[in-house]
């Protein structure tokens, strides 16, 4: 014992980063594919989405989350428009915070690609408008007042998935994924005002400010952060919409065998210690 702990206490860290770094990136390699269970608000997202399949109303898709949101919310967008593109949901695509704007349209670009979807008719990226709420509040009468053209700078009117929208009436749901306080906007504006049906994406640590909007059922399904893209993603794969795990399910497995790793050495780093005291105390006696 007295060899083990000895070993214990002069372990180099640098093994122990090695072996944290390890960890982290071998599941982004080799999946793990670890138990996943749907909670009810993301089964709520979920079904919410599902409901415009055939309906032939858009999905409004606001992105307003930056490169420092993207390893939270990135999953949580492309999980969506996987969802969306799947069921063959038109996609409309705003964004409020000017660095997401790249991350929004490098998305589109390639989870379109996947499923051989049109831009303007399919899909389109409406591009950066710098004042939220005026935008919301001209968004509920016509969004051509916000909106004028989309990203490449053409008129929506060219546009063929444009031609019958106008206002939050014609979009079958609202989805707002951000990593700031910007969904009380919408609840305010989009929901309260004009009667938008909204679900949201948050960081996991902003996902509990929003529960209570969920259950007073001005939000209609809530994803909270890396996990509920995950449980997003599960549904999908259950649903035969994904052909293998996404960025949320492989996070997760990553973040899982990180924690097991820490929590290992925690317990290595007390079992070190009491080993010692215990050899000095009987070294005493």
């Amino acid at each position: 014992m007295s060899t083990l702990a000895a070993k214990l206490e002069n372990l180099d860290r640098r093994w122990i980063f090695l072996l944290v770094a390890v960890s982290v990136i071998v599941p982004f390699l080799y999946p793990m594919n670890l138990p996943v269970r749907p909670t009810k608000p993301v089964k709520q997202a979920f079904d919410a989405v599902e409901a415009l399949a055939g309906t032939g109303k858009p999905l409004l898709l606001s992105y307003d989350f930056e490169p420092g949101g993207d390893a939270e919310l990135g999953p949580v967008a492309r999980a969506l428009l996987t969802h969306a593109f799947a069921r063959d949901i038109p996609v409309v695509v705003i964004n409020f915070m000017p660095a997401g704007a790249g991350l929004a349209e490098n998305d589109l670009k390639r989870t379109a690609a996947k499923f051989n979807k049109v831009y303007g008719k399919d899909y389109i990226f409406l591009g950066y408008n710098p004042s939220v709420l005026n935008a919301l509040l001209l968004m509920g009468r016509e969004v051509r007042d916000a909106f004028p053209t989309d990203s490449t700078g053409r008129v929506l009117d060219s546009y063929e998935i444009m031609k019958d929208v106008h206002s939050y009436d014609d979009f079958g749901l609202v989805v707002d994924i951000s990593s700031s306080i910007q969904p009380e906007y919408f609840i305010r504006y989009a929901v309260t005002r004009f009667g938008a049906k909204l679900v949201l994406g948050a960081t996991a640590v902003m996902a509990s400010d929003f529960y209570p909007y969920l259950q007073a059922g001005q939000c209609k399904g809530l994803i909270g952060g890396m996990k509920g893209a995950a449980e997003y993603e599960r549904l999908l794969l259950d649903n035969n919409m994904m052909a293998r795990l996404g960025d949320g399910m492989r996070g997760m497995d990553s973040q899982s065998l990180a924690h097991a790793v820490i929590v290992l050495l925690i317990v290595l780093g007390n079992l070190s210690f009491f080993l010692g005291r215990w050899k000095r105390g009987g070294h005493h006696g």
